[in-house]
């Protein structure tokens, strides 16, 4: 829907009466220009109307993307389920259709060298010129937001740990305030427990024990499932792999929970990694 369609769309369903809408502040004939997309509104104009409808930003917009996430946040779920299942040609095109609009915004063209990593990783090849569009945008931007974290969590397995540090030296303090969003659940934690994945992955130990300290440090409110769940799980893991313990039963217990709890796919991720770490060395 049209920004106006979704004003007029939540008035008349939560039965808003023009008057009630309107106050003193919009006449009559200025809302119904705004709500047939005839006219710009002012952003404050545009927030009275909220409050009036009673929604946030993030629902309004929730809303008007028929109550989905905007489709450059799904297509990045996409192009990560593609790329775990190997699907290059599903990758190739994405890309297709990236390519025709990569030009538009800034958000196209790095959805678009993304796609080009994935696909150029499960060929065993890179694309420099991509990887580096990338890591210029990350490493200029001083205040991330959720959408830099989005991009980050996906395209970090082509940075280097030095970079990785850096960025989260830079962002962690600002992305602790997301926690707060409910929607967004703790961002800053989830980026710490995918950096902690590819630490294991790289097997690089003394960055990954530094990352399960940080995640440590951050206050999880008590209905954050996954992410007590990844603190759990990951101090048993690295207490393993330094030789701390040998006991694999506190893990188990988080890999059961989850298939309790419906979650197989994030199950069966720990299971892994739980299995490979038997089968590297135990001490750092």
């Amino acid at each position: 829907m049209k920004t106006g369609e979704t004003i007029e769309y939540l008035r008349q369903r939560k039965n808003i009466s023009l008057t009630a809408i309107c106050g003193t502040e919009i006449s009559r004939q200025n809302y119904y220009r705004i709500s047939h997309d005839q006219v710009n509104t002012s952003i404050t104009k545009f927030r009275f109307i909220l409050e009036k409808l009673n929604v946030t930003f993030d629902e309004f917009y929730f809303i008007k993307e028929n109550f989905n996430q905007e489709k450059i946040f799904l297509d990045y779920t996409k192009a990560q389920n593609e790329f775990e299942n190997k699907n290059i040609q599903a990758l190739t095109n994405m890309i297709k259709e990236y390519a025709a609009i990569k030009n538009n915004s800034t958000r196209e063209l790095h959805l678009y060298c993304l796609l080009v990593i994935l696909k150029k990783k499960l060929q065993h090849k890179s694309d420099e010129t991509c990887e580096q569009i990338l890591h210029d945008y990350l490493i200029r931007i001083e205040t991330w937001t959720h959408y830099e974290t989005v991009l980050f969590n996906n395209c970090m397995f082509i940075f280097s740990t030095d970079f990785i540090n850096v960025v989260i030296f830079k962002t962690l303090s600002n992305l602790s305030a997301y926690s707060s969003l409910r929607s967004y659940g703790s961002e800053s934690f989830r980026m710490l427990v995918n950096v902690l994945i590819l630490s294991i992955d790289r097997h690089e130990w003394t960055t990954a024990t530094s990352v399960l300290q940080k995640m440590r440090q951050i206050t999880l409110a008590d209905d954050l499932v996954f992410e007590h769940a990844c603190l759990r799980f990951f101090n048993n893991l690295l207490a393993f792999i330094q030789g701390e313990t040998t006991d694999t039963s506190h893990y188990e217990e988080v890999i059961q929970a989850l298939k309790f709890l419906g979650s197989n796919k994030l199950a069966l991720i720990f299971t892994t990694y739980l299995k490979e770490s038997t089968n590297q060395l135990t001490h750092i």
